[in-house]
């Protein structure tokens, strides 16, 4: 499934995006859009999985045995 969204953009943006599909890093606007957005899902979850790593070890740092 998907649902189509409404996003504005700067025109210099558009123009960005325009020049990213004309040189055949997208077939369109819409997947380059898509892949834009995966990659800031993907950095937003490594950023919260490394927060909780980084509170884990806080919580019980190695011991000099390890």
């Amino acid at each position: 499934m998907t649902t189509q969204i409404a996003v504005k953009l700067p025109d210099r943006l558009v123009a960005e995006l325009d020049a990213l599909v004309a040189r055949g890093a997208f077939d369109n606007g819409s997947e380059a859009v898509r892949h834009g957005i995966e990659a800031l899902v993907r950095s937003s979850e490594r950023q919260r999985i490394d927060a909780a790593f980084a509170e884990g070890f806080a919580r019980h740092p190695d011991t000099a045995d390890e």
